[in-house]
């Protein structure tokens, strides 16, 4: 047999008469919240470069370096992105890590505290954005500091 909607109360064992059932019809609420992942984050750049990946990926000149990406939440709200760095070859860990909130669709960016990279290091950094519920997919670029380009 198929559920039908409607509204029901049911006791802990429905086969014993021992236990009282009671609805007040004046005062029924129903809650529902729902809530979809945001998007993973687009536009993502260290300073004005865009991403690319391996020998083409950009070369960052300056030790305070801003990332930027495009955030939003498909049911809007001011999702707040988090960007994490931390070098090739490591891993992430929430002390390199800097957030910021804005309107859903719209850029978000952070520059990156002096002293906190290398020059002539590699880094893998990464815009992930939190809608207050869910965490959407994050997306991962890598950039290598250089205060000369090498070429």
């Amino acid at each position: 047999m198929r559920p039908r909607p409607g509204r029901w109360c049911r006791a802990i064992d429905e086969g014993t008469k021992n236990q009282w059932k009671r609805f007040n019809h004046a005062s029924p609420r129903l809650a529902i919240t729902y809530n979809r992942k945001p998007n993973p984050p687009t536009s993502l750049s260290a300073e004005i470069y865009g991403c690319r990946t391996g020998a083409s990926r950009p070369y960052v000149l300056t030790a305070t370096p801003t990332l930027s990406a495009k955030h939003s939440d498909p049911d809007g709200g001011s999702p707040r992105t988090d960007f994490y760095w931390w070098p090739l070859g490591g891993a992430r860990n929430e002390t390199n890590k800097l957030s910021k909130s804005n309107t859903s669709g719209s850029s978000v960016s952070v520059t990156i505290p002096s002293g906190r990279l290398s020059d002539g290091g590699t880094y893998v950094w990464q815009a992930h954005t939190y809608d207050g519920v869910d965490f959407g997919a994050g997306r991962v670029r890598v950039s290598s500091l250089s205060h000369f380009h090498p070429g």
